[in-house]
């Protein structure tokens, strides 16, 4: 993968992204994203980490990048991470449903409002880029498969095999005198 790639997938596809700071993002069904910067120095604690979610479902989980430094942007909303596990449900005309499952994340609609979500927690952002109403006391269940149930379990029900690796068959033929 690399910067400003766009990133799609289709009907009963779901791809997993591990990058080198530990975090990690899975792609749901029909979704599309942009990696637009990621900084990592593994000897340093510095480094930077952009995300554009344009369409789809999404968990994103952070890793040692400093937080401050993460930023995850949908058509509707931008979030700033602390110490986080995500799930995003964006939709076609960019209204976007977002829950935490671990840490806290600050979410800036389009007019400027900040809203602090906790630990099973969510918003709702829509198409207006206006939060719909204030923070929730659930966890939105994602519509993605692959999000919800994770890429194993979506595997399962997709009836998709695991790649298997194929091992090397080495023979040794005898030397003939």
């Amino acid at each position: 993968v690399y910067m400003t790639e766009l990133i799609e997938t289709g009907d009963e596809c779901a791809i997993g992204v591990n990058f080198a700071d530990g975090s990690k993002l899975t792609v749901g069904e029909n979704a599309k994203i942009v990696i637009d910067k990621y900084v990592y120095d593994p000897g340093g604690s510095d480094g930077e980490q952009v995300i554009t979610l344009a369409k789809g479902a999404f968990r994103f989980l952070s890793g040692s990048i400093p937080k401050e430094k993460v930023k995850i942007s949908t058509p509707a909303v931008t979030i700033g991470i602390r110490g986080t596990e995500l799930i995003f449900d964006v939709a076609e005309d960019g209204e976007t449903e977002m829950s935490t499952v671990t840490g806290e994340a600050d979410c800036t609609d389009g007019a400027g409002e900040t809203l602090t979500v906790g630990v099973d927690e969510s918003v709702l952002v829509g198409s207006d880029r206006r939060f719909r109403g204030k923070v929730r006391r659930f966890r939105h269940k994602s519509r993605s498969l692959a999000v919800a149930e994770g890429l194993d379990g979506a595997r399962k029900r997709w009836r998709i095999r695991k790649e298997r690796r194929r091992r090397r068959v080495i023979r040794r033929r005898g030397r003939r005198n």
